[in-house]
């Protein structure tokens, strides 16, 4: 027989203290759960977001892991009646509050409410797309294509969803050559109202159920997505009431990335490609057309096919720089190179025909839904590319990048300015939370990189584990500190093999090992697998999917995995799979990265200091995340370390050690105290 579920309120009452019993001993849970376990932090974590829902505030909270936050904003949320949006930075944390912890509240509370999770509309198949790779027959060079496209047309009838991760399940790889790579459409080519698959389509189904939902699961990306378009159009996002960013330290690298101005001369060719077949369909049309706007179609038409020349020269000339991001002009101590001025000139003569084709879709865009959407975007590339050209704002880093396509962009150093003045100087409920927020013992950096300008509450929140009892902190002093630039030496590899193989010994494996570089992986990944290992050694591989590599991970419990930045976080793995997290130095920011160097010579002007202000709390939230990967169930335990020995030489040592809010007494440089922690633990373990 099911517990029986339990009326929650039907508002946020002025009095808080109301609250508290639903997370107490001898409340709700506590009587219809009995794994439930009342957690101090959660409970203050719950009446703090309740505050800022019934206020229409800002909260920012640090919660540890363990903290249990999910359900601490989940409720006030539902209770407040707000219209709320979840923005996490992980697409893992998205899926557990749907199908587990929404799931949760609702088999325990009497709550009517509507949830829907919302992704980019590259996640959802495209019926048009699927149609018409239908009606380009079987003479495809793939072996299976027939029997494939039979699959995905029973799947795309039965779904309700239409995301191409459940296409994951079916016998189709959708990795392989096309014809399956592409069955997601992108703003460039979708046709809106004109396709005829518009009213069934599963981009337009799931955003008009978030319409009318309570709650609306996105991720970061999408968010910044929709507060970038903003700025000039409508966005695609319903509005909101109240928003939770979780795993809010990844929002500012997101933010970054919608708030820069970004073009490609592959985007500009697909638009001019659309572009022309729209203006084909309207010079087709069986009706009377003015002689103006035949001219102005006409004239559109020549345009979309210049762009489209212009675009596949600029990519001709300019793809061979490979992956690598150069600046141009170099710098204000120099004028333009003739290389330079030469690609300076193919963009200005992009921009101004980008000019005109807007100002054409300006006129004609009443004439056809498409030719709205057109305009959006091709005004968004004008101003990109035409910002880009200027190349006037110091504030910002300008650069192109050479792949498949060549990639123009330029990116701001700081985005407190767009954050503060697109979104935190809204009177309406904004929770921010994380494990890692603070730094130096404050919220204070995180506040001037988001731009909060209003009040925000602040709370920071210890995690519920036992770190004294369950974990042991080494930090040895008998290392040479790693060299100046990044590069490895000699010694100091020979020192770093040497040292994580005595560790490795001691956990017997079960460690997952985090570098700072790929190249310092690489060497240590060769070292080790030259002589056979009572332990299986796994390690990040360009092309392989994280969620795979840790599956591998966790069945293998007495293996090691080596990884580099992608694993600092989002790597959630209980029990003694994993005994140990190693990291091979302190993880500072890269300063000579176009974007740093700008960032350090705006510091300087404002006579901030670049490593305190910068570097050293870059670091420590990175450190505070990597080690927060050991201990994620009141029962882990083992053993935490940072390889580097300026820790215990540098000035700024003993302020970061004390910055990641870990208990000194776990702390300790002789590797005879963490044998000691290993024999006293895993004789315990045996003994239970």
């Amino acid at each position: 027989m099911p517990p029986p579920k339990h009326e929650l309120p039907r508002e946020i009452p002025a009095d808080l203290r109301e609250l508290e019993p639903i997370l107490q001993r001898g409340g709700p849970l506590d009587s219809g759960w009995k794994e439930f376990e009342p957690r101090e932090s959660q409970q203050r974590m719950f009446l703090e977001t309740a505050r800022a829902f019934r206020k229409g505030e800002i909260s920012l909270i640090e919660a540890g892991t363990g903290t249990g936050k999910t359900l601490a904003y989940l409720l006030p949320a539902l209770i407040s009646g707000k219209k709320t949006f979840i923005s996490t930075g992980l697409k893992n944390l998205q899926e557990q509050i749907l199908t587990k912890d929404l799931f949760f509240i609702r088999e325990h509370f009497e709550k009517e409410f509507k949830a829907v999770a919302l992704k980019g509309r590259q996640n959802y198949l495209c019926k048009r797309l699927l149609e018409s790779l239908g009606h380009r027959g079987p003479g495809l060079l793939y072996p299976d294509f027939d029997a494939s496209l039979k699959i995905i047309k029973s799947w795309a009838g039965e779904s309700e969803s239409g995301e191409l991760d459940e296409l994951k399940r079916l016998p189709v790889d959708l990795n392989l050559d096309p014809p399956f790579d592409r069955l997601s459409t992108t703003s460039d080519n979708c046709l809106g109202q004109a396709c005829p698959f518009h009213e069934d389509c599963f981009v337009t189904k799931i955003r008009k159920k978030a319409q009318d939902a309570d709650l609306v699961l996105v991720n970061h990306h999408l968010f910044m997505a929709d507060l970038a378009l903003r700025r000039r159009t409508p966005g695609f996002l319903p509005d909101w009431e109240a928003i939770v960013f979780d795993e809010a330290h990844l929002l500012l690298d997101v933010a970054t990335e919608y708030f820069s101005y970004k073009s490609s001369t592959f985007e500009l060719l697909n638009a001019g490609k659309f572009l022309e077949q729209v203006v084909s369909w309207e010079l087709n049309k069986e009706k009377e057309n003015t002689e103006g706007y035949m001219k102005a179609l006409e004239r559109l038409k020549g345009l979309a096919e210049t762009i489209e020349e212009d675009a596949l020269f600029v990519s001709s000339r300019y793809q061979g720089l490979g992956e690598e991001v150069f600046l141009w002009p170099p710098g204000p101590e120099r004028g333009w190179s003739k290389n330079d001025r030469d690609f300076k000139t193919l963009l200005e003569n992009l921009s101004l025909r980008l000019e005109e084709m807007t100002g054409l879709l300006e006129e004609v865009k009443d004439k056809n839904d498409d030719f709205k959407r057109i305009l959006s975007d091709l005004s968004a590339h004008a101003e990109a590319l035409g910002f880009i050209v200027e190349n006037e704002d110091e504030s910002y880093v300008y650069q192109v990048k050479g792949g498949r396509d060549v990639e123009l962009a330029a990116v701001p150093v700081d985005v407190s300015p767009f954050l503060s003045q697109n979104l935190f100087n809204k009177n309406r409920t904004i929770v921010v939370c994380s494990a890692t927020l603070s730094a130096r013992g404050s919220f204070d950096y995180f506040k001037a990189k988001t731009g909060i300008g209003r009040d925000a509450s602040e709370l920071v929140l210890s995690s519920p584990f036992d770190y004294e009892k369950n974990s042991v902190f080494y930090i040895p002093n008998d290392m040479p500190p790693p060299p100046e630039g990044g590069d490895g030496s000699p010694k100091y590899d020979r020192a770093l093999v040497a040292k994580i193989e005595e560790l490795l010994e001691i956990t017997e494996g079960r460690a997952l090992v985090l570098f700072t570089s790929f190249r310092q992986m690489n060497m240590t990944r060769d070292a080790l697998s030259r002589e056979s290992r009572p332990y299986r050694l796994l390690h990040q591989e360009p092309g392989t999917a994280k969620g795979r590599i840790l599956d591998d991970f966790k069945r293998d419990t007495h293996s090691v995995l080596l990884a580099t930045h992608s694993f600092w976080q989002g790597v959630d793995i209980p029990g003694q799979s994993l005994s140990a997290v190693i990291i091979d130095k302190i993880p500072f920011p890269r300063p000579h990265t176009p974007v740093n160097k700008t960032r350090q010579k705006i510091m300087e002007r404002a006579k901030a200091n670049f490593f305190h202000g910068y570097l050293a709390p870059e670091a420590t939230l990175s450190l505070k995340q990597g080690l927060g990967r050991l201990l994620r169930t009141g029962d882990d335990w083992g053993l935490l370390s940072i390889l580097d020995s300026r820790i215990h030489l540098k000035p700024y040592g003993p302020e970061m050690l004390k910055n990641l809010d870990l208990p000194p007494r776990i702390v300790t440089t002789r590797l005879s105290d963490v044998k000691k922690f290993f024999r006293e633990k895993s004789r315990g373990r045996d003994e239970s």
